[in-house]
């Protein structure tokens, strides 16, 4: 059963524009989410926090989000504190951005080398040795590493053989290993999902498929589950009609694919789940099935094994 949350005040959570979130992390204070505005209102960060997850403040009134052209994508916790990766936009360049707090509250951005001129963290995961963000710089995926949050190292990442570019947009670890997953476009103008795995705490990665059932295939999500690995994504011959499909992976180098059935998951229209995460030996996942006449959410759970 499930109780929708309030904001401390109406300003919380009313605000102008269309607002989404679109990540939320645990971590030793409670709960971090952020997210953006996307429509009718300027491009803005929106960073709540909650020690219980019932009420909720806004922390992106700190002076740590007024610059212009901030976006926050993906928040990640540790028993160190808290960091929050995205990026800047300023004069035609995209720049990595990263934010670090010891709790929910004093904010600071983080340290970034800003060598390329369109950069973007887009996801980052709490890792054996810090912090391990991931996404693009340019057309080549890209990877960073902190200790803390405070200052971020890139990483070089290798093209999946045969891709002119490629992003990666998810990362999960299982305190052994760092596991990506991402889009690559080939040389014939494909888009596939691969993804990519380091034994070493983000510094160096090796690449490998996600094999497709069909059609075109789009990663939605990822979590560490366990000794394994698992993620979703969605494939199908029309864009209109997508199913979800299952990639596991013991340790991020050699993936199975299953097209799990039922409903919210394969049928008319686009099926995704679009969020994971495990708890006592169980995954769930969070997401949609649309159709034309409308859409709605899906709950998933399914046992590891």
């Amino acid at each position: 059963t499930w109780t929708r949350a309030t904001g401390q005040s109406p300003a919380v959570l009313d605000r102008p524009g269309v607002q989404q979130l679109t990540s939320v992390a645990y971590g030793p204070d409670g709960w971090l989410a952020v997210g953006g505005v996307i429509a009718v209102a300027p491009q803005h960060p929106v960073v709540l926090t909650s020690g219980n997850g019932s009420g909720w403040a806004a922390a992106d009134r700190e002076p740590a989000f007024s610059p212009s052209g901030l976006v926050t994508a993906q928040a990640a916790a540790s028993p160190a504190g808290y960091v929050i990766v995205g990026s800047q936009s300023a004069g035609g360049r995209t720049t990595a951005a990263a934010w670090y707090a010891a709790g929910l509250t004093g904010w600071q951005r983080a340290t970034t080398n800003t060598q390329g001129t369109q950069q973007q963290m887009r996801a980052v995961t709490a890792a054996p040795r810090g912090f391990v963000a991931v996404g693009a710089d340019g057309n080549a995926p890209a990877a960073w590493t902190s200790p803390n949050g405070q200052a971020w190292t890139q990483q070089n990442v290798p093209l999946p053989v045969g891709a002119t570019r490629a992003v990666l947009q998810y990362v999960a670890s299982n305190g052994r290993t760092v596991v990506a997953v991402g889009a690559a476009l080939t040389t014939a103008g494909q888009q596939l999902p691969f993804a990519a795995s380091s034994a070493d705490g983000g510094r160096t990665w090796t690449e490998s498929a996600l094999p497709v059932p069909q059609g075109r295939a789009f990663v939605t999500a990822l979590t560490a589950a366990g000794d394994q690995y698992l993620a979703t994504g969605t494939f199908g011959s029309t864009p209109g009609h997508q199913d979800v499909v299952v990639w596991t992976s013991a340790g991020g180098s050699s993936w199975q694919a299953a097209t799990p059935t039922g409903q919210g998951l394969t049928g008319t229209g686009i099926q995704a789940l679009t969020g994971l995460d495990v708890f006592d030996r169980t995954v769930t996942g969070v997401g949609f099935t649309a159709t034309p006449g409308g859409e709605q959410p899906v709950f998933w759970q399914s046992p590891v094994r």
